[in-house]
């Protein structure tokens, strides 16, 4: 189950070859796909299709292969939480599932949803740590930039050029460029820039001290 809560896809199959998109599915959109599976997830308890009488699942991607085949769908729930479902198919018409194997695969639906509850909460972990250890390089970077610049109050030049820099390295782009406006006067002027070693050959040709129109902008 996406984390929309409404979509779901194969994640993993075992036996014969099937097309994965044959097998995901909209839970707001019934009468499509294998709805053993959507019908599993929204009443939350086994659903059983085929093997005699009129079948529940008219829409399963198996049924023009296998007519006489018999379903079982089981929610893989933790906390209360929906996290997917396990379908188990007997393809022969002589198959069945009696009260031990159901047993013994809720049993295995309940490891199932543990398992993805733990994998489920390691991706987040990881998500989270990898998100701090960006926003620490991110402040790291700023107060080294913000000791640079505060060592550079004296000299206006040497303070420009190092927001420039340091608004290139921390944006990840090429070139960064430090414009006075003067909108009496209708002007800008370059008081600072800086260039990437990815920067092309166009940025690379210095602006310094230029004096621009601001109506060609």
């Amino acid at each position: 189950l996406d984390a929309d809560l409404v979509t779901l896809r194969l994640a993993a199959c075992a036996g014969e070859a099937i097309d994965p998109d044959q097998f995901t599915l909209r839970l707001d959109q019934e009468g499509r796909g294998p709805v053993c599976a959507a019908e599993a997830v929204r009443q939350r308890i086994p659903f059983h299709a085929g093997g005699f009488g009129s079948d529940p699942c008219p829409t399963c991607p198996l049924l023009s292969c296998y007519p006489k085949r018999v379903s079982v769908a089981l929610p893989l729930i933790r906390e209360n939480e929906v996290l997917g479902v396990l379908t188990v198919v007997h393809a022969t018409p002589a198959g069945s599932f009696d009260a031990q194997e159901i047993k013994l695969l809720l049993e295995l639906a309940d490891d199932l949803a543990y398992a993805l509850e733990n994998v489920k909460v390691a991706l987040e972990n990881e998500r989270l740590y990898s998100e701090t250890r960006a926003k620490a390089a991110e402040l790291g970077r700023l107060y080294a930039a913000l000791q640079e610049m505060t060592a550079s109050l004296l000299d206006p030049p040497a303070l420009l050029h190092a927001l420039a820099r340091h608004m290139t390295e921390a944006l990840n782009v090429t070139s960064s460029y430090v414009i006075a406006v003067d909108q009496p006067k209708g002007t800008m002027t370059t008081l600072a820039e800086y260039w990437a070693k990815d920067a092309a050959g166009a940025e690379r040709k210095s602006d310094m001290g230029s004096v621009f129109q601001s109506r060609d902008y």
